[in-house]
């Protein structure tokens, strides 16, 4: 019988992260979300699971949904990126919350993050602060990495 689990993919060689982001807060706010894309070129499906970061207290999954015509945000357990597709975690949808900020996030702040897939592998991505009207154009300039 061959050894199919050995060649595997992890979640963390095969995931793409571009246009991370997270939005700057004004003094004071302890709450702030965090943005980007994730793409998996590879024929096995991954879950984001978790993410840390060494800014925040908690760190959660969240999304949006519209309930009785209001939005409202609701934790999830996990964010499915599909095989050979992507997920964009954007405003209005998915997205990752970053509470009890240990303070406030000025544009142009690295975020620092670390992405938690269901196979147990670790992505670390930093961000960029940003205002919530600046959404970056769209074209190279960075915006992904992984240690």
């Amino acid at each position: 019988m061959p050894m199919m689990a050995a060649w595997a993919d992890f979640a963390a060689d095969s995931i793409q992260v571009s246009d991370p982001f997270a939005r700057a807060t004004p003094p004071g706010m302890e709450n702030s979300a965090a943005y980007m894309t994730l793409r998996n070129p590879s024929d096995e499906t991954f879950a984001l699971v978790a993410a840390e970061s060494t800014i925040a207290q908690t760190v959660e999954l969240h999304t949006h949904l519209h309930e009785d015509g209001v939005m409202k945000m609701r934790k999830v357990e996990e964010i499915i990126v599909p095989a050979g597709d992507e997920i964009g975690l954007e405003p209005g949808g998915y997205h990752i919350m970053l509470l009890g900020l240990e303070h406030a996030l000025a544009a142009g702040d690295d975020v620092p993050l670390t992405l938690i897939f269901n196979d147990g592998s670790r992505l670390d991505v930093t961000a960029e602060a940003r205002h919530p009207s600046g959404h970056r154009r769209h074209g190279h300039g960075g915006g992904h990495h992984s240690h």
